[in-house]
């Protein structure tokens, strides 16, 4: 796979120029210089525009659509594979929310005066004995065969069709058909089951269409996420997980392994600040009053977890989004003892083993991220760690934390 490369001599702002390369790493590169296209629920397409040497003219073929929130096969589709060459453009979409639907054709009803055919009637004298004259309509010109006809019974009525009466009666007759075909119609519209209509559309679809209701409706947002169920520790770690593959992903591709460079950096941040946001939501969810503290310290140990196996970058600029995670986290470690301590004044009760859990995963990840979280560490040690016996200063708290003795 061939590196994508940014130009901005020659193609100015918001313009980049590609050589061979897959859908995906060339949406990357759009989102490094559109905000719009790093929205949770935006979806980039391409098409090719190309010359048709036959018709001497531009042609259009679609090459495919990525998603930000979920990966398909279109992310791999190649520049070589569309027979894209020099000369080539791409036309490049990028939309937000679901696809919008195509509306349906609606026949329209034209006025009444335009349906009545019109007739032209001459006295025709039958050749009947004593010379009396019959007198009969009869229809000049061509017209097409209408359900609305006037029969046999009506022309021998003795009003002409052209009266009044008569084409009063054709209209009302086809205003009823027309009104029982369009109640008929929108009955049945109205008894397909939105379940059904909701169940046609896949995870991404359904959350751009609620991110698109709460952003038209913000007043609908507290009833939503009343009806959502709470997350789980499964739940979000299966999220955490998805959105980790997702920047290992993004890497280019060596045979050396994912270089740790500057062009590495470019072409990963936009999936890292992905993480690092997922990281930090459900942080602030887990460490909420109504929380219960074993669930906390468990997602704080797994965020923290995500958060050592983030690369080491070379440039050191580049490490300061994994620090600042780092500081997040150790603010989040001090609200959830916080919050344990509280809960110990209103009568709640936690087993030495429990705690003894908590405090060797702060130290281990202490340790870890060279000394980021020393003071969730005295915080830990001044609220609970009297239940296992920790003070300040003292060699139990050495040991525990691997400080001189």
């Amino acid at each position: 796979m061939t590196d994508l490369q940014n130009s901005t001599s020659t193609t100015g702002k918001n313009k980049l120029v590609v050589d061979h390369a897959t859908l995906k790493e060339i949406a990357n590169l759009i989102k490094e210089v559109n905000f719009e296209s790093t929205r949770s629920n935006a979806r980039i397409s391409f098409k090719l525009v190309y010359i048709d040497n036959l018709r001497g003219k531009y042609a259009f073929k679609d090459l495919g659509t990525v998603y930000n929130m979920t990966s398909t096969s279109d992310d791999d589709i190649n520049l070589d594979d569309a027979r894209f060459v020099i000369g080539d453009f791409l036309d490049v979409g990028v939309f937000h929310g679901v696809p919008p639907r195509v509306p349906e054709r609606r026949a329209a009803f034209f006025h009444h005066a335009q349906m009545v055919p019109k007739a032209h009637y001459r006295e025709r004298v039958t050749p009947a004995g004593a010379g009396a004259a019959e007198v009969s309509p009869k229809i000049i010109g061509k017209r097409k065969a209408s359900a609305y006809d006037f029969d046999e019974s009506m022309g021998e009525s003795k009003s002409p069709p052209t009266s009044p009466r008569m084409v009063s009666h054709s209209t009302q007759e086809m205003e009823k058909e027309y009104s029982l075909v369009k109640r008929t119609k929108m009955s049945n519209e109205k008894e397909f089951p939105l379940s059904k209509l909701l169940a046609t559309l896949d995870k991404p679809q359904l959350l751009s269409l609620i991110n698109n209701l709460i952003d038209t409706h913000p007043n609908l947002q507290s009833e939503i996420a009343s009806n959502i169920p709470r997350p789980t520790i499964q739940s979000v770690t299966n999220i955490l997980t998805s959105l980790e593959k997702k920047y290992q992903d993004s890497f280019p591709y060596t045979k050396w392994g994912h270089s740790k460079d500057d062009y590495s950096f470019n072409r990963v941040k936009p999936a890292l600040l992905e993480l690092k946001g997922a990281i930090l939501d459900y942080a602030a969810h887990f460490t909420s009053p109504d929380e219960f503290p074993i669930n906390t310290f468990t997602f704080l140990h797994l965020a923290t977890n995500y958060t050592h196996r983030l690369p080491d970058w070379d440039n050191s600029t580049h490490n300061e989004l994994k620090h600042e995670i780092y500081v997040k986290l150790d603010d989040f470690w001090k609200k959830a003892i916080i919050n344990a301590a509280s809960k110990l004044r209103e009568g709640k009760l936690y087993g030495q083993t429990v705690v003894n859990e908590w405090v060797k995963n702060l130290a281990q990840h202490d340790r870890d991220s060279n000394g980021m979280f020393r003071q969730a560490i005295d915080e830990f040690t001044q609220k609970l760690g009297w239940i296992i016996g920790l003070q300040n200063g003292s060699t139990q708290h050495n040991i525990y934390f691997g400080m001189p003795v």
